[in-house]
Formats: C-alpha cells, sequence, structure tokens
C-alpha cells in the first residue's frame, strides 16, 4: 500500500515541494528505511517518529515500511520532515483524513510526540504558500511569528496525538505597526548639518559616508538612520522577514515592517558579507540589508576585497552568488552609511592634538577607499569636531518634535521621488538614473549652465554629474520645491566636496 503526504524543502536554493511516498508492505521482514538523498538528521526521524508513537499510545505498524522523499535528486536536511513522515504512517494506521496536495505538514517531533519549535517556520511557509499548499501545519509555538502571513490557513498542532484529535489552533492575520521612538536621535546635541545630511540621504535613498575625528558623533548619527527610516511595504517587509527566517532568525511582528539596519564588524570576512560558506549559499549582509540600511563602521578597516566588492551591489543593485551546480541571485537595494577617520590615529589636521601617524601612514590609510568605491558615494561630509549647542535650551519635547518633523519630511520625499519616477513610466530600479527628459524638466537655464561649468571646471565623469543631478533633486523635493535651483544644485556640490577633485 503506498500512502502520500506533502512537505517542503528549507532550500534557498530550489523552493521545492517534497512529496512523502510511503510504502507499507505486508511482505518481509519488519523495517523501516528513509530514502531520497537524505542527511543525518532525517536519517535519525525514525527514531524520534517511533518514540512520538510509543509515548502517544499511538499503534506503529510492524511492516516493511519505505520511505521516499521526492524528487530523490535534491539534497534534503533538517528534521522539519518529522511530522509529515509521521502523518502518513497516521493515514494508514489510523484512517486520517487529508489532502497531500493541499495540505502542508512541517515539524520537528520530540520523543513524547511534542512538536518542537522551528527556527525556519516563516521561511518554510512562505515557501509552501507560494508552492500552491492551502493548509499549513507546524508547532503551536511557531504561530505567533508567522501571524504576518495571509492568504493560507495556518494550524498550530501541539502534539502528535492531537492531530488525530483534530485538536489544531487556527492562525489568525495580524499587522503590528512599528512604534519609532527617538532614542539615538534624542542622544545628539545640535550638529544641524549631520541632520539634514543624514535626511536628504535617507529621502533619495544617497549612500553616505561621514568623516571627522574620534567623538564627534558618527556612529550615533548612522544609527539614527533606523528611527528615521520609512517603514516598509507589505512586499519588502515579507522578502525581508523571509530571508531572515531563513537563517534561524526569530521574526517578531512588531519589527516586520521596520527597514533592516545591517552592522557587520570591520574584521568580518568576504563571504559574510556577500555570502555563500561553502557548498552552501548563504544570503550575506548586502542582501540581509536590502531595503534597508548597511552601516560600515570605520570603513577603512575592513578587508580591501570587502570594499572593492561592493562596487556591483552598490552599482547594479543585485549580486549572484554561484556554485558548481547552482547559482542565486539576491537584491542587494540598500543606503552604505560608512564612517572613517582622517587617518589612524584619527587626528590628521586637528587644531589642538598632535597626530602620530607618518604621512606614508595617513596616505595609505586614506588610499584604502578607493576612486571607483568613493564615486558611487553620493554624499562625503566631515562633522563638526565642537558641540552645536543651538537648540541645547529648548524644552524637553523639541527633539522628539524636530524627530517627527525629519520623519515626515523624509517619508514625504521618498513617496515624492518614486511616483515621479511612476508617472513617467519608468521602474523603481531607475530612481538614481536621471534621463534627458527628466534633467531638462526639472532643471532651469540656471542651474543647467551651472552644471556645465562644474563639469568643465573639475573634470566631473558623466557618473558624477548625474549623481549630482539626483542629489540636487533630492534636496529640492525636501525643501518643497519644484524645480532644482543653483541653490539646490551648491548644496549638493557641498555635500559631496571631497570627491570633486
Amino acid at each position: 500500500m503506498i500512502i502520500y503526504s506533502s512537505t517542503v524543502s528549507n532550500s534557498i536554493e530550489n523552493f521545492t515541494r517534497i512529496g512523502v511516498e510511503i510504502n507499507i508492505s505486508e511482505k518481509g521482514l519488519p523495517t523501516f528505511d528513509i530514502y531520497g538523498m537524505i542527511s543525518k538528521t532525517i536519517e535519525e526521524s525514525k527514531k524520534r517518529i517511533l518514540n512520538s508513537f510509543e509515548s502517544c499510545s499511538i499503534h506503529f505498524p510492524l511492516r516493511n515500511i519505505s520511505i521516499n522523499l521526492a524528487p530523490a535528486e535534491i539534497s534534503k536536511e533538517g528534521t522539519h520532515y518529522d511530522f509529515a513522515i509521521a502523518v502518513g504512517i497516521l493515514k494508514y494506521t489510523n484512517n486520517l483524513n487529508y489532502d497531500e496536495k493541499k495540505d502542508c505538514f512541517l515539524g520537528e517531533l520530540s520523543f513524547n510526540g511534542d512538536l518542537r519549535k522551528l527556527n525556519n517556520a516563516f521561511y518554510l511557509c512562505v515557501v509552501a504558500k507560494e508552492l500552491g499548499f492551502s493548509k499549513i501545519y507546524l508547532p503551536y509555538e511557531n504561530l505567533e511569528e508567522i501571524s504576518f502571513i495571509d492568504g493560507v490557513e495556518i494550524y498550530g498542532v501541539k502534539n502528535l496525538g492531537d492531530i488525530l484529535l483534530n485538536s489544531t489552533f487556527k492562525s489568525s492575520y495580524n499587522r503590528v505597526e512599528p512604534f519609532y521612538s527617538p532614542f539615538n536621535f534624542s542622544k545628539i546635541i545640535g550638529n544641524s548639518s549631520g541632520k539634514r545630511a543624514l535626511s536628504i540621504s535617507l529621502s533619495g535613498k544617497h549612500h553616505l559616508l561621514l568623516e571627522g575625528f574620534p567623538g564627534t558623533g558618527k556612529s550615533l548619527l548612522a544609527k539614527t538612520s533606523t528611527e528615521l527610516s520609512p517603514c516598509l511595504n507589505e512586499r519588502d517587509a515579507l522578502s525581508k522577514a523571509t530571508l531572515y527566517s531563513y537563517l534561524g532568525n526569530k521574526v517578531i511582528p512588531s519589527e516586520m515592517y521596520q527597514a533592516p539596519f545591517r552592522s557587520p564588524h570591520n574584521s568580518s570576512s568576504y563571504s559574510a558579507i556577500f555570502g555563500g560558506n561553502g557548498k552552501f549559499i548563504y544570503p550575506g549582509e548586502v542582501a540581509l540589508a536590502n531595503k534597508g540600511i548597511l552601516f560600515l563602521d570605520e570603513f577603512p578597516e575592513f578587508n580591501r576585497l570587502v570594499i572593492e566588492g561592493l562596487r556591483i551591489p552598490l552599482e547594479e543593485k543585485n549580486i549572484v552568488i554561484s556554485r558548481s551546480k547552482v547559482k542565486k541571485s539576491f537584491e542587494t537595494d540598500f543606503i552604505l552609511l560608512a564612517t572613517r577617520n582622517p587617518c589612524k590615529c584619527g587626528y590628521f589636521e586637528h587644531s589642538k592634538i598632535l597626530c602620530k601617524c607618518t604621512p606614508f601612514e595617513i596616505k595609505k590609510y586614506q588610499s584604502r577607499i578607493s576612486g571607483p568605491i568613493l564615486d558611487r558615494i553620493d554624499i562625503n561630509i566631515r562633522l563638526n569636531s565642537k558641540i552645536d549647542f543651538e537648540g541645547s535650551s529648548e524644552p524637553e519635547n523639541y527633539s522628539f518634535d524636530e524627530f517627527l518633523k525629519l520623519r515626515n519630511l523624509i517619508f514625504h520625499t521618498r513617496e515624492s521621488l518614486e511616483s515621479l519616477k511612476v508617472n513617467e513610466n519608468e521602474s523603481r530600479e531607475a530612481l538614481n538614473f536621471m534621463s534627458t527628459n527628466y534633467i531638462t524638466k526639472y532643471l532651469c537655464a540656471k542651474s543647467i549652465n551651472l552644471v556645465k561649468m562644474l563639469q568643465e571646471k573639475y573634470s566631473l565623469s558623466n557618473r558624477k554629474i548625474v549623481k549630482l543631478i539626483n542629489l540636487s533633486k533630492t534636496i529640492s523635493v525636501f525643501d518643497l520645491n519644484d524645480k532644482i535651483t543653483e541653490e539646490h544644485i551648491l548644496e549638493a556640490v557641498s555635500l559631496s566636496q571631497f570627491r570633486l577633485y
């Protein structure tokens, strides 16, 4: 007798329906074997299933049982196959009724029959939904984190015996809006120029490099980007949660719509930043920061290969990881926020503190970030080493009011820029490219002459001109203007002044 049940593969390279084919025969000696290019964890599931049946007082058939996980050519690993195999056997012993084409079973069994919590339940449920399943059964403890998934019935099961009694708990769709507070923003004293530069960066998705002496607030300013960034839409929030769940991170509903903020240490390896890791494909930090912020503190201290490897993710907003038999593409539409000191000791050109670096060390440190990488960074500013006490005597709620004002401006600017491109029938990915019609539409005659003068005086490349106009447009929308004026262009020049020469 052949029985079927269904589950899904947890491989990010293959979104695949896994059919559990169970052949139970009365011929031959009692055996229990699993086939289909399985890992050690699946081989060990036989013991977990046998003990689960015994603990739940469920009769296990003493028959010749052969189980095939199809398709056989796909490598399978993980413990979530236990439940699907057990349910298939229950259909034989207890006439359990289900539809193997529409019902998906996910879960690891313990010796007492309980279903253990899965680390990547959200990812598996999204894959099951994409593959056409209409009902998903999984451990009860995972119900909270998968409440964001809509369009499919999800049931929580505590114990293997509960599936026989139909004692399951149905999940209900629940969207939890994130709450933003100016925790880091309130710590900034003054520094209005730094706040404006960060706001413009977040508004137009411009990459930002902050330079300054130690203690000038570079890292603190970068950390406020999570508080000022607009919420993710449904599609991006689902993509973020799916990717994080695949790596075993718990999905917290209240953080679903927050833009990701990734801050890897400068000792991180190439594979940690860009993905890969041996024969398997795992997303790196550039993929995990998609639609959010990638913060690289002490940027020159990163490995030279890591710094140069950012060229394609920054320009193409996509990265492809290839292995001998498979390749996977990840979207890398993030905003790069990076910091650096003037030199190794941090006090080159300081008016009071003597720099301890030699001219060779200063040159070597500053040259670690190459021209092509700097060329891809739109905003490059130096923070003032002196505290600006402007506004420090204002009421306590002043910083919160300023925070709300900046957040609303950033949201409005980003929405306006995207709607401009949609109205011109251009893709969202074209936000960082200005067509000829776009330039002539928003640049007045004086602004065009100023751009031409800057190009001739500083020998600016075409990429720099396009980025300069992009930045000018973001500033104009941020200031609630329709046209790009000379003042907007000059401010864009001042924000990228370290890369004009």
